[in-house]
Order: C-alpha cells, then structure tokens, then sequence
C-alpha cells in the first residue's frame, strides 16, 4: 500500500543530503529519495525533507517544545474542535521547523469505524481521552456517540491502487492531540493560515502521519492555524453540523451531473409555468443548494434565449423568474449571496422540512429542482447499516425517514398550487425512491438514466448509477 501522490510541481524539488554521510544521514537520505513524490505533491519545503526523515527514523514528536494547548472558556462541548487551540510558546519562524503528529487511528469506513469502536475497548479509551466526552466518573461512551464525536477529527487519506484494474482506496486518520487541535480556517476566512499539514504514509514503517510546518511567521502566544479539510462524511448523524463541516473546506462542488443533463426538463417546466403564472413570477427553487452555483445558471437559462440550453427557440422565461437557492446552513447562504451578489438569486436561510421560514408555500412552486438533497435526506444511519454497501432508507414507515417525507410534502404542496414540477437527480433506483414519492403525495411522471459527470468526490468515487426523473402532484 502506497500513498498516491498529486501531480509533481515542476520547481519543486526535494534533493537529499550530499555531504559527507554518516549511516544515518545515509538512511535519511535514501528516505528522502524514495518519497520525493510524496514530499513534493504535499507542497514541504526542500529544506525541511531531511529533518522530517530524521525526526521519522528517531520517532521525535517534539511539538510541544514550540507549542502548548490551550482552552476557549465557553465555547461549546468538550468535543467541538473549536474548543481547543494550540499556541506557540515562543516566536516561530516561517519553514523554520517541521513537527510529526502521530496518527491514533486508520480506518475505511464509518461502518468499520463503528464496529471497532465497539470491539476494542482500548481504543474507544483512547479515543474518548482524544476528544473529552467523558466526564470524570461518567460511564464510557457508546460506539455511536463516541463516533458522532470524533468524525470531526477524522480525515481521509487516499492510497494507491495495487494495480491498474483496481480502484485507488480511501482511508480515513484520526491524529493526536497535536494534530487534532490546530484551529482551522474556513473557505473565505479573513485570516490566513500559518501552518500547512499533510498525510504521510511511510513506505518503511507501513504507517501513516501528519507532518506539520510554519507557512507564515509565528508569534509567541499567537494560536496555530490551518486551512480546513474534509472530514468523515456521517450525514444521517450529524445534520447541519456536518454541512457545514464540509462546506468550510470545500470552496464548491456540484453534485452528480452538470447543467446540459437537466436543462431540457428543467427548463420544459419553467416554459409550463410562464403559460399557467398569467404574468405572475414563475418560481423555481433549488433544493440543498449548497455552494453550487447551479441556481445562477438556472436563472441565466430560463431568462436567456434557449439556443444556450439546446433547446428550441422561443422558449426562454421572461424576466418575471425567482429562484431561490435553500439550505439550511446559514454559513454557506451568507458566502454564497456574497460571492453572486449580482446574479438576482434570492439566497435563502431556510429548513426544507418546515416551508414556514420562507415563502415558496403560499406562493406555489413551478420548479423544485433536486440534486442530491432527496439522497441526503435518506442516507442511512451508519448503526441500521447491515455493511459498507447497504446505504439508502427504503422504508416509508422508517422513523429515520420522517425529515425526507416531511420535504417532499412540502414540495406536493407547493407544486399543486401551480401544477409544477419536480426534477430529481438521484443516484436511488426507482423501486427505492418511487415509494417516498408516492406517500408524500408526488406521481413520478417519466423515470430516466442519466450519465453523471464520473468525478463524485475523492470520498466517494465516481458516480456508479444516476438517474432523473420528473415528478408532479398527485390528483
């Protein structure tokens, strides 16, 4: 198993040691020859390879004679991040040093991860002491609590494949104190980082760790700070908490497929609701928008002549057109809305299963354009989950698919009003998605496959099946 290097920087070279060598020099040098590649994607200083070798051949973790941690009064649980800081216990100096973090834990998947939580009891120790749920006195926490609270802490790492016929493997680290508790920086965030980390797989010791190294000048007493990075993807459990998670180390990303896979159907429903608004605005709302521009495309679409869309001409929507783009993640809203500010969408704040925060329900709806928000609505709790494969709700009558029911009520609602429509991206089949539909009052009026864009998510993979399928209200 090897870690799978980003493409190599022209002029950025790591040169090994080339005086004159003793056996360890030696050693170190050979190691810095054989993770060139490695060294070079992670973006580390030429100058800093040779220390970092040293420091792996002696098992140095010596951090804390630069930095020490530090505690924020008030600022939420024992298991939040935020929490925590680590500061420098004197002046730090830019590429001036290279520190090791020991990784406590590697794992597959959140399936694997919950199971040999519960499995190993040295490790749910190790792993409560990590992240602080236990109170002194208070009984061990269970596998899921224990694993709600340290999906923030855990990362993936990508390995490469052992062949060419095999797909690349992702694994996920948990890295100690040190690594753990390094403030990380949202996309957008004023303030710059003043460190950089990396994953680094050992090809002696078979093992993996994160190196860290001052990318800006330290101050003595001034707190570490990194960029943000994805994090273990445990949606049922952790809400919009783990949205906006993710949306903090992720600028953007559109899910499944592209504009030119929905824009006939999207657009054929705006075109329907132009002839039934009767001079009205005809509106149209993005589901879990995201940080997708997706809804300023939608409303450059429907406002332009269609030619752009590849559809016949005389179908655009006139300038009476709303869109608004809903998540629930006040954060991303606020980014969003700031990045388009002049795009005429109408960024919104709001909770899809409860329409009463915004205004799509009294008005009827002649658009709601879903990709992937139905999906993440219907994720299944790793705890329900028979194996790493086994990943959607299917029942109707599941409790844990009461919020998915409750959205696509909404969405009958509001599309009966104007006799709109529904377009669903899903990677569902229709034998598992069709059932949610019908109970929440929708009729799924054409049910199709689609080819999604083949990037997924480096978590993820490329996307195996895709559909799209138009629904409406049921009569």
């Amino acid at each position: 198993m090897s870690a799978e290097p980003e493409p190599e920087a022209e002029d950025d070279t790591v040169s090994p040691f080339t005086g004159d060598l003793t056996p360890e020099l030696a050693a170190d040098s050979a190691w810095c020859a054989a993770h060139a590649p490695q060294l070079r994607a992670m973006g580390l200083p030429a100058e800093l390879a040779q220390p970092l070798a040293a420091k792996l051949r002696q098992q140095q973790f010596d951090a804390g004679e630069s930095v020490a941690f530090g505690w924020i009064d008030g600022a939420g649980p024992l298991q939040s991040r935020e929490s925590w800081f680590v500061a420098a216990t004197r002046g730090i100096a830019s590429e001036g040093e290279v520190w090791l973090s020991d990784h406590v834990w590697l794992f597959e998947s959140a399936v694997a991860a919950r199971a040999e939580i519960g499995a190993t009891p040295e490790l749910a120790a190790r792993l409560t002491a990590l992240v602080g749920t236990q109170e002194e006195g208070e009984p061990q926490p269970d596998a899921d609590a224990l694993l709600a609270a340290i999906a923030p802490l855990a990362h993936p790492i990508k390995f490469a494949a052992a062949s060419a016929a095999e797909p690349s493997r992702v694994m996920h680290f948990v890295a100690d104190e040190f690594g753990s508790r390094i403030t990380l920086l949202p996309v957008g965030a004023p303030e710059a980082p003043n460190v950089r980390t990396a994953a680094l797989f050992d090809e002696a010791s078979q093992r993996t760790y994160s190196v860290v190294w001052p990318c800006a000048d330290i101050a003595e007493g001034q707190a570490l700070q990194r960029t943000a990075t994805p994090s273990l993807e445990l949606i049922a459990e952790g809400g919009a908490q783990y949205w906006e998670r993710r949306f903090d180390a992720e600028e953007s990303f559109d899910w499944y497929c592209g504009w030119e896979a929905l824009a006939e159907r999207a657009l054929s429903a705006l075109r329907e609701g132009q002839k039934a608004s009767e001079g009205s605005d005809v509106v149209a709302l993005v589901a879990g928008n995201g940080n997708s521009s997706l809804p300023c495309t939608l409303l450059s679409a429907g406002r332009t002549a269609c030619g752009t869309a590849g559809i016949a001409d005389g179908c655009g929507v006139a300038d009476g057109l709303r869109v608004l783009a809903v998540d629930y993640v006040a954060s991303v809203t606020e980014r969003m809305a700031a990045k388009h500010p002049d795009a005429g969408v109408e960024w919104v704040c709001g909770d899809l299963t409860d329409w009463s925060s915004f205004d799509a329900a009294e008005l009827g709806v002649h658009l709601v354009l879903d990709k992937g928000c139905l999906d993440a609505l219907l994720v299944k709790p790793v705890a329900q989950r028979a194996g790493v494969t086994d990943s959607w709700l299917t029942d109707v009558d599941d409790p844990a698919a009461a919020d998915a029911l409750k959205y696509l009520g909404n969405c009958a609602s509001a599309l009966r009003r104007v006799g709109g429509r529904l377009v669903l991206v899903t990677l569902g089949r229709r034998e598992n998605r069709e059932p949610m539909l019908t109970k929440a009052g929708l009729e799924v009026l054409s049910w199709d496959a689609v080819a999604g864009d083949g990037g997924g998510s480096e978590r993820n993979g490329a996307w195996r099946e895709l559909f799209l399928a138009v629904a409406g209200a049921a009569s």
